[in-house]
């Protein structure tokens, strides 16, 4: 998108910003990156990865590989570049969003060099509510969408507070499965003892029964016997 939505070369520093949604961009891409990028550079594989299986590469491992190699390798912008524009295909919608925002604004919309406040918010507030916020402060950072700077900060802020938001939802909901685990194990742990002493108590039941049959079949022997000798 030129100098609207214009792709620079400053990925280490853009790259640095994003790092609390780097495993969600690789997350994303790991196929790509697996079948595109390191089943072809072994040196870059075996430099990161030496002796582990391509296929059972965590996200975690990916993005502190991908995070590192984009700050010191000397290929950092290829790198850089092939990452977004995969993470880019993956979210083509939020492109056909600006492009059509922009057009609003502008028929060369590549010519835009900054966007009114007012304007921005509003553009800002609909692509989040669409795509959700963290998407498109990535898709604006790395396009260079022309909301002013401080913008750009309110927007990455927002962005955070979602995520650490998700993460708290995430951490409850990770605590509710464990009870809920815990109730079936404990709930399965009972039904199991019920079965078994109830097999036990009829057991003994049948048992009981047995004994008192006998007991009474020996009360009425001896009752015969005693009758016969009056």
């Amino acid at each position: 998108m030129s100098e609207a939505t214009h792709i620079d070369t400053q990925f280490k520093e853009k790259f640095l910003l994003i790092k609390p949604w780097m495993s969600d961009m690789l997350n994303l891409i790991k196929k790509d990156l697996r079948q595109e990028h390191l089943s072809q550079d072994r040196e870059f594989f075996n430099f990161y990865f030496r002796g582990k299986t391509l296929n059972k590469l965590t996200t975690e491992e990916l993005a502190n590989a991908y995070m590192h190699a984009i700050q010191h390798n000397e290929r950092s912008e290829e790198i850089g570049e092939f990452i977004f524009h995969r993470w880019l295909l993956k979210n083509s919608d939020i492109y056909h969003f600006f492009e059509k925002e922009l057009s609003k604004l502008s028929e060369d919309y590549t010519s835009i060099k900054s966007i009114s406040r007012d304007v921005s918010i509003g553009i800002k507030d609909r692509a989040a509510e669409k795509f959700g916020v963290e998407d498109v402060y990535i898709f604006c950072l790395f396009n260079g969408v022309a909301f002013d700077p401080e913008l750009m900060e309110e927007l990455r802020a927002e962005a955070i507070k979602t995520q650490n938001e998700n993460k708290e939802r995430l951490v409850e909901q990770k605590a509710t499965q464990d009870l809920e685990s815990k109730f079936r194990e404990y709930e399965t742990q009972i039904s199991r003892l019920t079965d078994r002493y109830e097999s036990r108590l009829a057991g003994l039941e049948h048992k009981y029964d047995k004994d008192v049959t006998a007991l009474k079949k020996q009360v009425a022997h001896l009752q015969r016997q005693l009758q016969a000798k009056s």
